[in-house]
């Protein structure tokens, strides 16, 4: 019995694990704090500062965003400095991800409020990735003077050296006094880091707290150091148009991966790639939304204007999201791309525009009542397949998978010699055991 727990015990643990999606930030914020979030989960594409977007309400606003992965989350930062106080979100498009076995491409959102209440102070940088000493410039953003706290915690990584903190051309210990709207840097050396390491800075008030996390590289000559940009402060920070990667993983948008094991390809599952171009959907203008990400497929001729299919044409266009019937989302609508809208609370925009309820990941509708396509046998969805009321439906299109259509069959074969070995395994030992005599009844019955 140890041998079959053990085989089931390989079984099922050897099926990849999925974490939920999730976006963490504070619902509140004062007024000119430096606002961070991060993003955690199965993502398939790299998240970028364009697919950030940002609203007041419902009217789209702009802030200044910087992105960059480390580890398996990726941090966003971004200033309140001049936004008056109202209800705002932050919304992550055009990326894809893993829920459960699903790769789906819904807009991930979070609202948040910046109150009317101005913070003590802000910090230049929300992230730190770095391979020397680095610098932080502290805002004082009130009347008075502020005391500012600050620790060093480690995340991961090599647990040897620390942070030397120096202000005002002197080393500090724990805190420092920062003076009524001044701007100050606070430098940060390296002591004896013995290699590659993730901290965590925490600066503090009675009223606020900011955790900055710190990538230090050290010893890593693969890593890609085109990713890194000097400020004029000396602080390293990353190229706002590239996500960094301090893993060194693969480029997910080479390899659209389901994340299959060896063992789980003999049941079916597949790796696919999305090879869509603006060529081979037959798109000659306007920004599209192409295997998850928006892409420029060109300008029309002088006299001719783009169209929302994506052709070009002497006649005006004249389509808007509700003649298209869009209800929600950022859609590219005569080559641009525009706003139609949010859905209402409980509801979840797809790809198609429409806004449909959702109980947890499963659409309670159909996948025809969502304008959806369920992929025949030997097909796979191209980039967003949801779950629907009687199938896994197709949002986008399908395309053929490329995998081995006898996968299933010979991975039920391996389970069944396995199953015929462990009987004949309990056959044999049974066989073997010998029937003993009654000691009572001198042998007979």
């Amino acid at each position: 019995m140890k041998k079959i727990g053990a085989l089931f015990f390989v079984l099922f643990f050897i099926f990849p694990v999925i974490s939920a999606l999730e976006l963490e930030m504070n619902s509140q914020f004062f007024q000119g704090q430096t606002i961070i979030a991060s993003a955690s989960g199965n993502f398939l594409d790299p998240i970028t500062t364009d697919n950030i977007q940002f609203y007041r309400n419902h009217v789209r606003t702009s802030f200044d965003p910087k992105v960059a992965k480390i580890g398996e989350t990726y941090y966003i930062y971004f200033q309140s400095a001049g936004k008056s106080p109202n209800n705002y979100s932050i919304n992550i498009t055009g990326v894809r991800y893993l829920e459960g076995s699903q790769i789906l491409n819904q807009q991930i959102s979070k609202s948040f409020e910046i109150i009317g209440e101005v913070a003590d102070f802000s910090v230049s940088n929300g992230f730190i990735i770095t391979e020397e000493d680095f610098s932080l410039k502290l805002q004082n953003l009130i009347g008075s003077n502020v005391e500012i706290e600050f620790s060093e915690e480690l995340i991961s990584g090599n647990p040897i050296g620390s942070f030397i903190f120096e202000y005002g051309g002197e080393e500090v210990e724990n805190s420092i006094n920062l003076p009524s709207g001044q701007a100050k840097y606070i430098n940060i050396g390296l002591d004896n880091f013995a290699g590659t390491t993730v901290r965590e800075i925490t600066f503090s008030t009675s009223n606020l707290n900011y955790k900055i996390p710190v990538y230090i590289i050290l010893n890593e000559s693969n890593y890609n150091n085109t990713n890194i940009t000097n400020n004029t402060n000396g602080t390293q920070t990353n190229n706002t148009n590239e996500t960094i990667n301090p893993t060194n993983e693969t480029n997910t948008n080479e390899t659209s991966s389901t994340n299959c094991t060896w063992f789980t390809k003999l049941f079916g599952c597949k790796e696919t790639n999305c090879t869509d171009t603006c060529t081979s959907l037959k798109y000659s203008c306007g920004n599209r939304t192409i295997c998850g990400k928006i892409t420029d497929c060109g300008d029309c001729s002088s006299g001719e204007i783009c169209q929302t299919n994506g052709s070009c044409t002497i006649t005006p266009c004249a389509d808007t999201c509700t003649s298209l019937k869009y209800s929600c989302g950022n859609r590219t609508i005569c080559g641009k791309i525009t706003d139609c809208g949010d859905c209402s609370s409980g509801e979840i925009c797809q790809t198609n525009g429409t806004c449909t309820k959702s109980s947890g990941s499963i659409i309670t509708k159909t996948c025809a009542e969502i304008n959806g396509t369920i992929c025949p046998q030997g097909q796979v969805c191209a980039n967003n397949t949801v779950t629907t009321k009687d199938a896994n439906c197709c949002l986008s299109n399908c395309k053929e998978s490329g995998g081995n259509p006898n996968s299933k069959l010979i991975g039920w074969i391996i389970i069944l010699v396995i199953g015929i070995l462990i009987f004949w395994f309990f056959i044999m030992k049974f066989k073997k055991t010998k029937k003993t005599k009654d000691t009572v009844l001198d042998g007979k019955k």
